[in-house]
Formats: C-alpha cells, structure tokens, sequence
C-alpha cells in the first residue's frame, strides 16, 4: 500500500495525537496519517473498566493518571475536550515504612522526617541546585560536568546521613522515575525537577503538585478524543514504522505491516528507547543517536487495589505511603514490593489505593508468581495501615515493562555522561521548516 499525504505522524499517544489536532486546526485541509504500533491510541496512559462484584464497571487509571496546574499544556486539552478533573486526597496523615529495621512513622508534614534538620538542609539545597540547571539545555549548568558525571545516588549518599531519610527520597526517585538513584544522572535529575517547577512539585499533592488532580473517567481519554477528532479512518493501528527515508523531494515511511506512506513531513513522538529502534536514511547523527541510545525507559507495575469501604481515612490517614519496601522472606527477593502509594477513591466513590513496584524491586518481583506478588503487597499494606489491608474487593496490576512498545514506564531518564548530547534532543533531522 502506497499513500500520499502531507504529514506522517510515528506514535498515537498524546503527544503524537495533539501535534496532529493541532494541525488541523491551524490547516484543516493537511492530509495526514498516524502510525501506532500498539492496538490502541494512548501510548503509557491506559485506562481499564474493573469489574466490580456488583457487576458495575469502573473506569481506573494502570498508566499515567495524575495532572496538575504547572502542567499547563494538558490542563489547558483537559478543558477544551470538555473534561473534567477532581482533587487527589491529601487529607489525613501519611506513612513511611524507612530505615535500616523499618518501623511504621506516621507524619503530617510534607515530607517524611520533614522535622529532620539534615531533611530541611538537603531539599532546600537541592531545589536551589535544581534552580541552576537549565532545562532547555542542562549542560549550559556551571555544574553540569561535575553532576553529569556521578549518579543521584552519589550525590544523596555524599549529603544524607540519616538513612530513613534518604530511604524516603529514593522511594519517591523511584515511584517518581521508575529507576533506582544509582542509574540516573544526577544533572538529569535537577533538570526534570526544575522543569516540573521543583523537586518536591515532582514527590507531593498540594495546589500545583505532580499529584494534583486525576482525570473523570480516566486519562486515556485524552487520547480517544483527541483520535476521534483527528478522525479514526487517519488513524493506522498495529503499524510499527521500521524505516524513515528522507530526501529533497519528501519522506517515505515504510512500517512492519507493509504499510508504505509518502509526505513532506514526519513527527515521529515515540518515546527515546522506541525512537533508537527505527531506521532512519539517512542516519541521525551520531550525537542524537548517542543520546536516545542512553536513555532507557523506567521499571512500572502500578496496582489498583478495591476495597469496600476506604478504611484509611476513617482512621485518621490520607492512604499516601513511602516504604523502602522493608525486608522480606521470599526467595531471590531483595526487599518487600511496596514504594509509593497513594489513595486512589473514583470520583465515583469506589474505595482504592494505587501503588507502584518500581525499578529494580519491580524486576525482581515480576520474577515471581502473581499471587505471591499480590500477597506480599497486601501484608505490606496491612504492616503500614493495618489489618483490613489484606482484604481487599479485588487487586489488579499492571506490568509496563510486557509493553513491546513502551519498554516500561513512566519516563525515560538519563544515565551519567551524555547530558552534554541534549540539545540534540531538540533538533530537527532533516526536512524542516521553522514556524
């Protein structure tokens, strides 16, 4: 199959689908298509109707779910798809399960051991650093040589002492990233804070925080929208696009299924890791392909777990947990499987908490059986919040890194030494024409 259009746009998740309604709105006579590789349009946003014992479906979030007011771009599609948001639960106080004989501390502050002076020191040191890390370009950082070249956990061991406290920091890293600290390039991790407005904007729930808002009805939705207007017949599901041709008269993009598209331009919006597995002819540079090449996808199975009613807050707690994971018996097992958990009630009113298994503990426990998994979980869960923990309505999961067109999630990240190929990231590779 051979088509000509104007436009070929790699990759049906929201990035990839706004650049497409945008154009069309700006040129509503373009012809443009959209290869997805997956048999769906969202990319890491995925939202599933649970089956509840009632018979009842609700909708719930297994891929990104959360919003916020920084983030202005989708804030703004939220709003003129006509959809709606509702508050993340902050009330009540939380849980951290840290240190080297983890023990329950339950804290209402914003952050675990916040009373902690060496805390207080470090974050505000940090958020100042972060400051100081461009992120149009964090290698223009008078700091940038030093930081790319040590990892974040180089850089938390040298400032904290206190190990519950920098526990507690690495479980939100890897809820947060998906990654342990000693994977990441510590200037990569200033920079993706300073773009979310700070790090603790990356870590709480407050007015403005990466936790802020979730989505009615789910945030997979964006892109079922967004694919509607474009108009489902330009959308090409199941295509993974293997070669990219460029020359002076257009592209030809050529996918796995035969599938063979002629234009004048392609936006490909796949993440890195998806990006450095197609041909391009000619060739990136060298530089760009450096860098997409290091920058691997994190480490997510996210649970959604029902109960019948929230037990959490009638005891007084918001249902957020940081753990260190604690020690655990289970062979081949370094730790336990919890991180981050936050409470995860529909607006709807259906009780739940959501959690991630992240990096390498989401590795190691994806080794073992699903029930032996959902177990540990939930024993975990009953240690922070108590007993009614191991009862739940019903658990799910999902494990990102099964995605073959994802390799995992949330975000992909930087490993030391190659910050300096960023503003490749940025550049065109051929065929351009700057608005």
């Amino acid at each position: 199959m051979m088509d000509q259009v104007d436009v070929v746009i790699v990759g049906a998740g929201v990035s990839g689908l706004t650049a497409g309604y945008r154009l069309l709105q700006k040129e509503p006579h373009l012809k443009i298509v959209v290869l997805e590789a997956n048999d769906r349009v969202g990319g890491r946003t995925l939202t599933l109707d649970v089956c509840l014992p009632s018979g009842r479906k609700e909708p719930f979030d297994f891929g990104g779910q959360w919003v916020c007011t920084t983030q202005t771009h989708v804030m703004n599609m939220i709003k003129e798809l006509d959809l709606e948001v509702y508050r993340q639960n902050t009330s009540g106080k939380k849980v951290a399960w840290v240190g080297e004989n983890p023990t329950r501390h339950v804290y209402d502050t914003e952050f675990p051991f916040n009373d902690c002076s060496e805390i207080q020191g470090f974050i505000e040191e940090m958020e100042e650093l972060s400051q100081k890390v461009p992120i149009e370009d964090p290698y223009s950082s008078p700091y940038a040589e030093e930081l790319d070249s040590i990892t974040l956990e180089t850089l938390l061991t040298k400032k904290l002492k206190n190990k519950a406290v920098k526990d507690a920091f690495e479980a939100q890293v890897r809820g947060t990233l998906g990654a342990e600290s000693s994977r990441l390039s510590a200037l990569y991790f200033l920079a993706f804070a300073n773009s979310a407005g700070g790090i603790m904007r990356l870590f709480l729930a407050r007015d403005g925080d990466g936790q802020e808002f979730r989505v009615k009805g789910g945030t997979q939705q964006i892109s079922q929208i967004l694919a509607a207007k474009i108009g489902w017949d330009k959308i090409f599901l199941g295509q993974p696009v293997k070669i990219i041709s460029q020359n002076y008269d257009g592209i030809t993009v050529t996918t796995d299924g035969g599938f063979i598209f002629r234009g004048k331009y392609a936006i490909v919006s796949t993440p890195p890791n998806c990006t450095a597995k197609i041909e391009f002819n000619p060739p990136m540079p060298e530089i760009r392909r450096l860098f997409l090449n290091h920058m691997p996808m994190g480490h997510f199975t996210k649970f959604n777990i029902i109960y019948d009613k929230a037990y959490w807050l009638e005891e007084g707690l918001s249902g957020e947990l940081t753990s260190n994971g604690g020690k655990t018996f289970v062979p081949g097992i370094s730790a336990g499987p919890l991180g981050i958990v936050f409470d995860a009630t529909t607006d709807n009113g259906v009780p739940a908490l959501v959690g991630f298994i992240a990096a390498k503990n989401g590795v190691e426990w994806n080794k073992v059986d699903r029930e032996v998994r959902k177990r540990a979980v939930l024993e975990d869960l009953a240690k922070a919040f108590g007993p009614w923990a191991l009862n739940p309505v019903l658990y799910t999961e999902k494990n990102w890194s099964e995605e073959p067109y994802a390799g995992g999630c949330p975000v992909a990240y930087n490993v030391p030494g190659v910050a300096f190929s960023f503003k490749s990231f940025r550049e065109p590779h051929g065929r351009y024409v700057r608005p």
